[in-house]
């Protein structure tokens, strides 16, 4: 502009059509990308004590839904442990109570004497029962145990893929903000020096327009990218929102029922004690006491 307006003559300008490649990263934009990667987390004072350069977003609320959404997954995992661990001890708890129905079923196919028979078979029976309470409880929980691994093997999953292209997006962005604020850094510097760089100028506008124009391009991707995080974060809270309450409820109230049916069949089952029973002296034959030593001793090799 200035050399325009000193001419006294007539100024030709001649231009040429310069075409940026979007997809076409120069590896100084993938440095500066690696390097906003890699100090994403150093706060101002680690990077000024480092020399270290850097674009940062003002007021990004997209670090603090982040931080949201690792503490869900860590939440969704760590309950989902839980509970399984919890089913697994119910199920522990159905196999015995199993395992008690069928010896004192074998008790009772032993016994001479009715009323102890009955007493047996009574108990036993209220055993079974309680194991199939505990198998109910086990599989009505189920469903939330399945609905939290959804959750933490594909929907969060799915969100973190989104957030990873963000992430891409994002470096990109920031590494072609530095990179035209290095060049305007530059102009500002070779105008302060007043010396002549007419010779590299050519070069410097068309790096200069390189980097505002795909700026430009990126920071609509960055845009559309952000607001289809935004959207998926949003939906993810929204049906936790509604669903883990209801699965929580659900767990609950099979828990109670569990317990409240066991105690009620316990409590049932108390009417057939004390038992009174005559306890016959059957002596030991020389064969019983060889198949028990031997029986003994193989199962002390196993």
């Amino acid at each position: 502009a200035r050399l325009i307006k000193q001419s006294q003559g007539t100024v030709a300008l001649e231009y040429r059509k310069y075409t940026v490649d979007v997809c076409d990263i120069s590896l100084d934009i993938a440095m500066k990308a690696l390097k906003h990667r890699a100090v994403e987390g150093f706060s101002k004072e680690a990077c000024d004590a480092l020399g270290l350069r850097r674009a940062v977003l003002i007021n990004d609320k997209m670090v603090d839904e982040l931080k949201k959404l690792n503490k869900c997954s860590l939440f969704c995992k760590e309950l989902g442990r839980r509970i399984h661990g919890f089913l697994m001890e119910i199920m522990s708890l159905a196999s015995t109570h199993r395992e008690f129905g069928e010896i004192f079923d074998d008790l009772a196919s032993y016994e001479d004497q009715t009323s102890v028979r009955l007493a047996f078979i009574t108990f036993a029976g209220t055993q079974r029962k309680i194991s199939a309470a505990a198998t109910a409880c086990v599989h009505r929980c189920k469903q939330s145990l399945a609905y939290l691994h959804t959750v933490v093997t594909k929907a969060i999953p799915d969100v973190h893929l989104t957030v990873d292209k963000y992430a891409d997006v994002k470096f990109n962005y920031l590494a072609y903000c530095l990179k035209a604020r290095e060049l305007e850094e530059d102009e500002e510097d070779n105008l302060g020096w007043r010396e002549p760089w007419d010779g590299v100028f050519a070069n410097w506008i068309v790096d200069y327009r390189a980097s505002v124009h795909m700026r430009h391009t990126i920071r609509q991707q960055f845009a559309v990218t952000r607001r289809a995080v935004f959207s998926k974060l949003t939906m993810l809270a929204t049906k936790l929102d509604q669903d883990l309450p209801q699965h929580l409820e659900v767990l609950a109230r099979a828990s109670e029922e569990f317990y409240s049916t066991a105690a009620r069949h316990t409590e049932e089952a108390r009417a057939v004690f004390p038992i009174d029973m005559d306890v016959k002296w059957r002596p030991l034959t020389e064969n019983y006491v060889a198949a028990t030593s031997a029986q003994n001793e193989e199962n002390l090799f196993k």
